[in-house]
């Protein structure tokens, strides 16, 4: 574990806050990846919190989708829920925006803010579990800690500055909101409750919040100004005479009386240094498992702040007493030791945020899998890309399989393999039109438009992948027995079931072009997608998703010998890769292709394991050195610090496990790719109590290549690893040079 030193103590607002120079939480900036098209936030947070309570800057545009961007001059509030990473607009729910004089029920613009209740703001402080900030116009000192369910406001107002110390509360907050209801009651003097449900990316969301006060409101003026039935805002006065206000609150998706649960439970006083203390602490427990030994500061910083981030969705969505909201909106009673989760960005997270939690925190990852099939339950499919209750089936796939599958095949077995069967199976067998044409056809047509989207060259090399994972889910759970007699319910419709997947997982040479040498859209006709130009970039509409031909032209991590075979060989196939990071694309119209190196687009997930593939062209010296260069280039310890949305978790998760010098190419599997771990030393204690330590002997900026890789002493051959060999716990050592190993 790493060891604490106290080197130096800030004041900030007045406070005294103590400085451990060497624990991992103290490396994390809740920053990194809040300027660029990162999409993080600086909110206060814990491990998996339901709430996120932080500030808001802007809420149009895409670079709007956490509610905060760095750099921006204003602060519009303090909101209490908020999206990690994502490419859409949603939550930013409850704000709170303290001021002082008149009633405002306006927000002001950015270049006169004092026209409504916006300000201007410095000395801005984010640490896990803890936010703070100065809004200058109304010289107010803002504090904020985070329970799991709860949090709590300070705000210190300057008694210089005459007039009501007043709190908005505001329940529309963006023009685009789209609020269905919404109301406040007014309990007593210092207590108030209130709901707010929305209709936007996830439709029906409920939210219900309890709020206390330190202070009395002085008069009932003001209290509420009902603007519409869907938009209610509250100036609530509190006096010119206060010089410090607290505010608590609690949220919760099932009733108010749950809220005010959550909050009496987790912050039962007023002191906004207990919680912060015991977040961070929780903080320290999660972040602590990993030490590092390495010179480098900033890889450190990049390093935990991604394990931050890794740790913040899927969000508990269960109130303190077991409660929850389904998804199919009933009540439900469950437990704490069981959580029910919100958030699951599984088109993005399976390739890397799963399989690192299956190392990391395997029991954790699979209460993660136990919630997402009770949603199956409440819902009757799989979800696909859920958000409070709702499925978007933004993304495409249905990499849930994928989740559930590489969970599994590596022992992750808390959670209930004969729903997850069903689960599975009724998710690949779904009666909807792109997915009958894939099982009919072999390939999703070009023809088939869905959500205004067109990208059936991806859909096709994306199901069958997910097929290709269920069949391993199906061989491993066929070890203890036929299925077909274990499960003969969930069997019946499903004969030669390991067969029939395995042969859907070939669909993809159904879209292969020799003629090209791309996986091209083609038509139901059975004539390819004309013309076609594989460096073009369109947002999803050239067939392909958030990509081009070129990107996904690597989509087939679960038979990589057979897409070598259609390459012309091992050779051709290393060729055409390297040929991928220095071909430029054309006609970039998508935000999401960015982090861009020729046509390798590291700010995107399709590209994420493409570096790996050097590996099996027997060429490993070239996956050396491009996951060291991504490291470096993509990963900075600044704001604009991320290359692409970081896509609750999955960004960071790609450079956790890079960092350790392994990659999942085919979750399903439980093989890793070695690659050229980044620190010298790092030691990571797995949640299964067991610790696996990392040394890579004689690693610099220059000693980037391997020599050769040992576990427990013993010489590894070839560029794989087991995760049966590495959960054990044990020693891992790289042996660096600075030269190329031709082997």
């Amino acid at each position: 574990m790493l060891k604490t030193m106290m080197i130096t103590i800030v004041v900030l607002f007045g406070s005294s806050v103590t400085l451990h120079a060497r624990r991992a939480v103290d490396y994390v900036d809740p920053f990194i990846g809040t300027g660029g098209h990162g999409h993080t936030h600086p909110s206060a947070v814990a491990p998996f919190g339901m709430i996120q309570a932080g500030p808001d800057t802007r809420i149009s545009g895409w670079d709007s989708a956490s509610g905060y961007y760095f750099g921006d001059p204003t602060i519009i509030g303090f909101t209490h829920t908020h999206l990690s990473g994502t490419g859409a607009i949603d939550r930013l729910d409850v704000l709170l925006m303290p001021t002082v004089g008149e009633a405002q029920f306006e927000r002001g613009s950015e270049l006169a803010p004092k026209t409504g209740y916006r300000s201007a703001y410095e000395r801005e402080v984010a640490t896990p579990g803890f936010y703070a900030v100065q809004l200058t116009d109304d010289q107010i000192d803002v504090r904020i800690a985070a329970a799991t369910r709860s949090a709590i406001h300070e705000y210190q107002f300057d008694s210089s500055v005459i007039g009501e110390r007043r709190l908005l509360i505001d329940l529309q907050h963006r023009d685009d909101a789209n609020v269905a209801e919404s109301w406040i009651k007014v309990l007593s003097p210092k207590k108030v409750v209130g709901f707010r449900n929305t209709f936007n990316w996830a439709r029906n969301q409920m939210v219900y919040f309890c709020m206390e006060f330190s202070e009395p409101l002085v008069d009932r003026e003001n209290i509420t100004r009902l603007l519409s039935d869907q938009e209610i805002k509250s100036s609530l006065n509190f006096g010119e005479r206060i010089s410090r206000l607290k505010v608590k609150i609690g949220i919760s998706a099932v009733n108010t009386d749950g809220a005010c649960l959550n909050l009496s439970s987790e912050i039962a006083g007023w002191d906004l240094e207990q919680v912060r203390t015991k977040t961070e602490n929780e903080w320290q427990t999660w972040l602590g498992r990993v030490a590092i030994e390495d010179p480098n500061e900033d890889r450190k910083r990049i390093y935990y702040t991604g394990l931050y981030h890794a740790l913040l969705a899927p969000n508990i969505y269960m109130d303190v007493d077991g409660r929850y909201r389904g998804m199919d909106y009933k009540i439900r009673q469950g437990s704490l030791e069981q959580p029910y989760y919100t958030i699951y960005s599984l088109w993005d997270t399976y390739r890397a945020l799963h399989p690192f939690l299956n190392l990391y925190a395997p029991e954790t990852n699979g209460k993660m899998i136990q919630a997402l099939l009770k949603k199956y339950e409440a819902f009757g499919r799989l979800p696909e890309w859920e958000l409070e209750n709702y499925d978007t089936r933004i993304m495409i796939g249905y990499h849930g399989a994928s989740v559930i599958a590489d969970a599994y095949v590596k022992g992750v077995r808390n959670f209930d393999a004969k729903l997850a069967l069903e689960a599975v199976l009724g998710a690949a067998t779904e009666d909807k039109k792109e997915l009958r044409d894939y099982r009919d056809l072999g390939y999703v047509p070009h023809d088939y438009k869905s959500s205004g989207y067109r990208e059936s060259a991806s859909m096709t090399l994306e199901y069958a992948y997910d097929d290709w994972a269920i069949a391993q889910y199906l061989n491993t759970m066929a070890k203890a027995g036929p299925l077909d007699e274990r499960f003969p319910e969930v069997m019946v419709n499903h004969p030669d079931a390991y067969a029939t997947f395995m042969a859907r997982s070939q669909h993809f040479l159904n879209l292969y072009d020799e003629e090209t040498g791309f996986f091209r859209p083609k038509y139901k006709s059975g004539k390819f997608m004309n013309p076609f130009d594989p460096t073009l970039v369109t947002h999803r509409n050239n067939g392909y998703t958030e990509a081009n031909a070129w990107q996904y032209l690597w989509s087939v991590q679960h038979d990589v010998p057979k897409l070598m075979e259609l390459l012309g060989g091992r050779e051709a196939f290393a060729k055409k890769l390297e040929q991928l990071f220095v071909t430029q694309p054309t006609g970039n119209e998508s935000p999401d292709v960015s982090g861009l190196i020729g046509n390798y687009a590291h700010g995107n997930e399709p590209s994420h394991h493409i570096p790996y593939l050097f590996n099996y062209a027997g060429k490993p010296w070239l996956t050396q050195y491009w996951v060291r260069r991504l490291m470096n280039e993509m990963y900075k310890a600044e704001p604009n610090g991320l290359a692409g949305n970081e896509d609750c978790g999955q960004m960071s998760a790609w450079y956790l496990m890079n960092a350790m010098g392994i990659y999942s190419v085919a979750p399903g599997q439980t093989e890793y790719q070695l690659g050229s771990p980044v620190f010298q030393k790092m030691s990571m204690v797995m949640e299964t109590g067991k610790a696996l330590t990392v040394l890579a002997h004689d690693n610099s900026d220059q000693n980037i290549y391997v020599k050769e890789v040992r576990f427990n002493g013993n010489p590894l051959s070839g560029t794989t690893i087991d995760h049966s060999l590495l959960i054990q716990g044990g020693t891992l050592e790289f042996f660096m040079t600075n030269r190329a190993i031709l082997r």
